[in-house]
């Protein structure tokens, strides 16, 4: 499997991300909220959003962070789903971001051992 993030993994159509978020399947850790909903592809898709009022460098920083992290940890996906990650405010370094997706993926029970 690649480890690159290809453009048909990414979330896109404004249905299908309403319908993550009207499937109301969530999990919060720290800054992270994680959406989900199983997917009728047969690969996971995502999306990536960063809620908070600061300038759009940081915001796509943030934005790259969440990407690197997903990208290192998709080939542990067992099931297929389309996934909407959200992080909050902007005081958070890349370990913190790093250790509550990783978590969040552990906690939905969708990852091998990490």
């Amino acid at each position: 499997m690649r480890k690159s993030l290809t453009k048909q993994e990414i979330l896109r159509k404004r249905q299908e991300i309403v319908q993550v978020f009207e499937c109301r399947q969530a999990f919060y850790n720290g800054p992270i909220t994680l959406y989900y909903k199983k997917s009728t592809y047969s690969y996971t898709r995502v999306l990536f959003t960063v809620r908070s009022a600061i300038n759009a460098v940081k915001r796509n920083l943030k934005k790259r962070w969440l990407r690197e992290i997903y990208r290192t940890y998709k080939h542990k996906f067992v099931h297929p789903y389309d996934i909407i990650i959200q992080l909050r405010g902007n005081n958070n370094s890349f370990s913190v971001v790093q250790n509550s997706l990783v978590q969040l993926f552990q906690k939905i029970k969708r990852l091998r051992n990490i």
